[in-house]
């Protein structure tokens, strides 16, 4: 009887050190993605709306991470922009121990529809597959046209061993529109535009009442 208990707990104890390992493994490794060392141009945080914009014109900024043999990956982020303000995209590239490119999947030009829409590579359910012999994966943004950069934010890449990994997944999948993009508007913006909405229709109401009843007096 003390046998088995002995052998019950120390199943219990290996399996309590075995969690913190998994969920290491499944760590959001840009969870802090306004404060990673980024190299390229500079980055513009907006910490009201939680975006991340290149500052500096057109170019691009750049991130990269060990894999660690890691077998699957997961990666996704929000990127928009305001109406025909300007066009961006996202790169995710695997690099071999000599920075040699193996694989590098890359996002459509963001059309800056006046939305975000969400850039998915893998999911929650099934993993991408890391190629083999990668040693690094780098996330680009990029802005590529026009006067205001896209907005980039919800940043998430994911490496792991213990997920399912699809082999056959191979390009990004693409939300619809999800917010409109608001970034530096502020409350005051908020509240003067609802004056404005209240207001013009009363003072339009008010105005034409004067103009009737001026008709009337003549």
């Amino acid at each position: 009887m003390k046998k088995c208990i002995f052998i019950l707990l120390a199943c219990v104890w290996a399996f309590s050190f075995s969690l913190p390992v998994s969920a290491e493994q499944d760590t959001n490794l840009m969870s802090d993605y306004h404060n990673l060392q980024w190299e390229g141009d500079t980055l513009c945080y907006n910490e009201d709306y939680g975006t991340v914009s290149l500052d500096d014109g057109t170019g691009s900024a750049s991130v990269s991470f060990p894999t660690e043999d890691s077998m699957g990956f997961w990666f996704y982020a929000d990127m928009g922009n305001y109406q025909n303000k300007g066009t961006g995209y996202m790169d995710i590239c695997f690099l071999d121990e000599n920075d040699n490119v193996i694989k590098s999947f890359t996002t459509k030009e963001n059309s800056g529809n006046g939305s975000f829409n969400r850039y998915q590579f893998g999911n929650s359910d099934e993993f991408a597959a890391v190629p083999e012999r990668a040693e690094k994966v780098k996330v680009t943004l990029f802005f590529s046209d026009g006067e205001k950069s896209p907005y980039f934010r919800n940043l998430s890449l994911i490496l792991s061993n213990n997920r399912t990994i699809n082999t056959s997944i191979d390009d990004w999948t693409v939300s619809g529109k999800l917010e409109i993009v608001q970034v530096g508007v502020t409350k005051r913006d908020h509240f003067t535009w609802i004056i404005i909405v209240v207001l013009v229709p009363l003072i339009m109401f008010a105005t034409r009442k004067l103009m009737d009843r001026a008709k009337k007096i003549k």
